[in-house]
């Protein structure tokens, strides 16, 4: 007699196979989505930060004389989001009470931005130069809320704009 098919023992142990693998694939999987929403917020920021800096190199918005520099503010700890402003100084009173004119996307994923409340990056009209403002080591720390930021945006006095590994 032939029989074909598989019996019930041989699909259980199938079926439970697929259950362990499963098991060590999901929390190495979910790990590579949360590196690639930091990465992507990361470019995210550089290139609004370059978006920022091409405006006062143009000069768009900048028919006032009383506008020299175009700023990205973030507001708060922990920030989704920042702002996008023109000012006359690039210092910290020009910083707290800079009117955004513009908010940026939401970061993805549960990126947040990581010990930047109150900071802003000024860049110059003249010749695209950046000043920093309150944001220590003049880096944008990039990381889930609640876990230490590795990842982040650098910004130099020339106005250099560079992705860095924290840690």
């Amino acid at each position: 007699m032939n029989n074909r098919g598989f019996t019930l023992v041989e699909l259980l142990l199938v079926v439970s196979l697929i259950a362990v693998l499963s098991s060590f694939l999901i929390p190495g999987f979910s790990n590579y989505i949360d590196n690639q929403n930091i990465r992507q917020a990361q470019e995210i920021v550089k290139s609004d930060l370059r978006t920022v800096q091409n405006n006062a190199l143009s000069g768009v918005g900048s028919s006032s004389s009383s506008v020299l520099y175009w700023g990205l503010k973030i507001s708060s700890q922990n920030a989704s989001n920042y702002g996008f402003f023109k000012a006359a100084a690039a210092n910290s009173s020009a910083c707290s009470s800079a009117t955004i004119e513009q908010t940026s996307v939401d970061l993805p994923g549960a990126v947040v931005i990581r010990d930047g409340a109150g900071a802003c990056v000024f860049f110059n009209l003249r010749n695209g130069d950046a000043t920093v403002v309150n944001l220590p080591n003049s880096t944008i720390k990039l990381g889930p809320a609640g876990v230490t930021a590795c990842d982040g945006v650098q910004i130099n006095s020339a106005g250099m704009i560079r992705g860095v590994e924290i840690c």
